[in-house]
């Protein structure tokens, strides 16, 4: 359960994914803003430790975040919208030989 002022709510599935991303100590997810993704988005917003780095493709969300993730060791999330959004996800995955 989660408190906002004195009213208590429950936690949605993007809170229960943002706390886990959270935890394995990632700093930044890239994505495309989608109507699958808002929840996350908005889950994201309000928190000091996770930035949201929004991107004009899904593809340039994988890239970026295999980027980070080569310089720095660290593990960096992209997320892509359902549809064809997934698709270019899996792109860049085969190009990284994974």
């Amino acid at each position: 359960m989660k408190t906002i002022g004195n009213t208590m709510t429950k936690k949605r599935v993007a809170d229960v994914l943002v706390d886990t991303v959270i935890a394995v100590d990632v700093k930044r997810v890239y994505e495309l803003v989608g109507d699958s993704l808002n929840g996350v988005i908005e889950s994201i917003r309000p928190r000091k430790d996770l930035q949201w780095v929004p991107v004009r493709h899904e593809e340039t969300a994988a890239f970026a975040a295999g980027a980070e993730a080569h310089l720095t060791g660290q593990l960096t999330v992209c997320a892509g919208s359902c549809g064809p959004g997934n698709l270019y996800l899996i792109n860049h995955k085969a190009s990284r030989g994974l």
